[in-house]
């Protein structure tokens, strides 16, 4: 299945097959039929152009509005559905991508942002994890999550560690504890470094995903440069929910707990990302 003899997944042809037959379909509608873990099969297809996607406010029971996507498949001239890579936006200007490790590891949790962020996600970068004694009372701990992103239906909690090489990964063994602290769990790195990962961790850890982010940035849109090349397992959240969110808001205001203001939040100035890249 595919034009210009490329191959896509049994996954992905399955929600092609899917789409085309019910000549569109909502991220609501598929989820319910393939899972939660159809969101990255969704991106990778879109990013390729295998899907289209339109998106409009819906009107939810409880009386909020949240955005809803359809998708379509995209045929070519001959009733075949493509892949191929979107173009780049020639007036969008490539966003420097950075050289030291701390820099790229910035620029891979922004990248993260953005992703989660258009899916109607809280996100927040070094965030501390709480842990609980024996009579379930919070007390904090040295534990931080590189990258965490909480769904606006309080439904999935994501932890993502950002790798800046191998040896950042290898020497990690404190990631093991953030399982039971989140629904899904991820390794984010470079191409090299997060396939090196995925091998690592195919037999000891099938829950925890990996996601390659790459260092050819594409200003076209933030799912090109970002490809979940394991999934992550769902699994129940040990934490509650409104604590995690504590501690997001408490690390995105630029006070510390003794109310001295570091200035700005974990992410960089809104001028500095967004005018380099846009969201599909």
């Amino acid at each position: 299945m595919g034009s210009r003899g490329t191959r896509w997944s049994d996954a992905q042809s399955e929600i092609i097959r899917y789409v085309q037959s019910c000549s569109g379909a909502t991220t609501a509608q598929l989820r319910e039929q393939f899972g939660s873990a159809v969101d990255e099969i969704l991106d990778n297809l879109s990013a390729s152009g295998t899907l289209l996607s339109s998106c409009q406010g819906v009107l939810l029971p409880n009386g909020r509005h949240e955005r809803e996507y359809h998708w379509r498949v995209n045929l070519d001239r001959n009733g075949v559905p493509v892949k191929r890579p979107l173009p780049a936006d020639p007036c969008r200007p490539v966003l420097d991508v950075p050289g030291d490790k701390r820099g790229w590891v910035r620029f891979m949790a922004q990248m993260l942002g953005a992703y989660f962020a258009a899916k109607n996600y809280a996100v927040c970068r070094e965030v501390g994890l709480p842990a609980y004694d024996n009579g379930g009372n919070k007390h904090g701990t040295r534990a931080r999550a590189d990258f965490l992103a909480v769904r606006s239906d309080l439904k999935d909690v994501v932890i993502v560690e950002t790798k800046s090489c191998w040896s950042d990964f290898s020497s990690d063994c404190k990631w093991t504890g953030y399982l039971a602290l989140c629904n899904r769990l991820y390794f984010a790195a470079d191409p090299d470094t997060a396939e090196r990962i995925r091998l690592e961790i195919a037999q000891s850890s099938p829950e925890v995903g990996v996601i390659a982010v790459a260092r050819d940035f594409s200003p076209a849109a933030v799912t090109d440069n970002l490809s979940f090349i394991r999934s992550a397992r769902r699994r129940t959240c040990d934490v509650r929910v409104s604590d995690l969110l504590w501690q997001m808001a408490a690390r995105s205001s630029g006070f510390d707990m003794g109310g001295r203001l570091h200035g700005g939040n974990a992410f960089e100035k809104q001028s500095v990302l967004w005018n380099n890249f846009r969201i599909r």
